[in-house]
């Protein structure tokens, strides 16, 4: 087998049984599978689910994270390609698996992402199904925004080369994914998406999306996460991504937005984490530098010239 699906969750319940009900409906190719239950506490029969489907069980007895668990699955697979999903997701094509692979082959130091369907909390898809094919980043606030225009590139063209990836469902070679670190550093619950992508194109490779494989994806707001969301985490992934990858200019730029967005005072804390691991953050930071072959200012310009002719194509 050539692809190990990877699929962390925290309280999912019955999403995980109908998200793996869709995946291995969804094609006769062969692949691995990993859950990786990251300290849920709603008494779903998650280990008999496993079983059920043939997949190795990871349980965490206190949650570690998203990003730590996706770096996890990655650590203990051992096929040559990995799909990262998320619990509560569909799958529309028979072809993913070969469609997935023949890209990565093609661009092996490339993430790639399907296009994104929203989908309502039943599963069924939303209105018409609003597509995104990955994202725009906001460098002031490092927040993301969908593209969600397909006439972009050449039509025939089945990838699209976009600033980010999102949506959820996440594909490269496993020995790329160790070699840019993963997500090392994060914390909780925020952020994958910007530092897997900025590393990626920082180091000479591509954020690609397949226009014809589509993912549905049930979004969920803070409302209707089924587990705590914890907002310092998510500011400190922000002040991380930043510290790792900014300019110093782009910096002061993001800590003012913050200041504005969050408060002086959580900023402060978050600031003051980082400080705590200093000596680890440097550490990547010598790392990065090795593997780094672009500066960010090349990035910020290409996003730039990539939103403006989305606008232009509109």
């Amino acid at each position: 087998m050539e692809v190990t699906v990877i699929i962390p969750f925290l309280n999912e319940g019955i999403e995980v049984r109908h998200t793996l009900a869709s995946l291995k409906g969804s094609t006769s190719t062969p692949f691995e599978l990993i859950l990786i239950n990251d300290g849920s506490d709603d008494g779903y029969d998650y280990a008999g689910l496993a079983l059920e489907y043939g997949a190795r069980y990871i349980e965490h007895r206190a949650r570690q994270g998203v990003a730590p668990s996706r770096d996890e699955g990655a650590r203990v697979c051992q096929t040559e390609y990995m799909l990262f999903l998320d619990a509560h997701m569909r799958i529309y094509q028979d072809d993913w698996i070969e469609r997935f692979v023949s890209v990565a082959k093609r661009y092996p130091e490339s993430i790639l992402c399907g296009a994104t369907l929203d989908l309502d909390e039943h599963g069924e898809l939303k209105g018409n199904g609003s597509v995104g094919y990955g994202a725009y980043i906001n460098y002031t606030e490092l927040k993301v925004e969908w593209v969600n225009n397909n006439n972009l590139g050449e039509p025939e063209d089945e990838v699209l080369e976009i600033p980010c990836v999102l949506g959820a469902s996440y594909f490269c070679r496993r020995a790329y994914w160790e070699r840019l670190q993963g997500l090392a550093g994060l914390r909780s619950y925020g952020l994958d998406e910007q530092l897997l992508s900025l590393k990626v194109r920082l180091s000479g490779g591509r954020c690609l999306c397949l226009r014809e494989v589509q993912f549905g994806h049930i979004f969920r707001t803070l409302e209707t996460v089924p587990y705590r969301f914890s907002s310092p985490d998510f500011l400190y992934n922000i002040l991380l991504v930043a510290e790792l990858l900014f300019s110093s200019e782009m910096k002061v730029d993001l800590l003012r937005s913050q200041r504005l967005i969050s408060g002086p005072e959580m900023v402060n804390q978050a600031v003051s984490k980082l400080q705590n691991t200093a000596q680890q953050l440097e550490a990547m930071k010598t790392a990065y530098r090795e593997l780094f072959t672009r500066p960010i200012g090349d990035l910020v310009q290409a996003d730039q010239m990539f939103f403006h002719s989305a606008q232009r194509h509109s």
